[in-house]
């Protein structure tokens, strides 16, 4: 199959230190591949023309999750009733990121404020940040 990159999206062949950034990558069958991108000016959501090379009238594609940490399993494949084309969509994950400050009764930011970082979405994260300036920004984290 011919998968088309965004500039900023790599993709990794599974087992192989191969991987290509941007342009049009081939994968030959019987290869596992991922996706990664930056979570900071991370690429659109995908959806691609065909994606078939000669030789896909009987290609079956399978999107599986790789069981790594840090990996994303949201993609999906389509197959078009005609069995000679196909089609990529992937859905990246959103991010964004917090700012927290703190203030006196005057409006000033407090310099040597105190703050705990906890997280629900991961178990043992529980940190306490003591900041210069009176606020805190947390980027990279998962919306919702």
């Amino acid at each position: 199959v011919n998968i088309p990159l965004a500039s900023n999206v790599t993709i990794h062949i599974a087992g192989t230190s191969a991987r290509q950034t941007g342009g049009t990558a081939k994968v030959y069958g019987g290869q596992s591949f991922y996706f990664t991108a930056p979570c900071q000016n991370s690429p659109s959501n995908f959806v691609s023309d065909n994606v078939c090379g000669s030789g896909c009238e009987r290609f079956t594609a399978l999107a599986i999750h790789d069981g790594g940490a840090g990996t994303q399993a949201q993609g999906t494949w389509n197959m078009d009733p005609d069995d000679a084309r196909l089609y990529l969509n992937i859905e990246w994950l959103d991010f964004g990121s917090l700012e927290l400050t703190k203030k006196n009764t005057n409006q000033d930011l407090i310099d040597g404020a105190k703050f705990n970082i906890k997280s629900v979405s991961y178990d043992g994260y529980n940190e306490n940040t003591v900041v210069k300036n009176g606020k805190i920004k947390v980027n990279d984290l998962l919306v919702g």
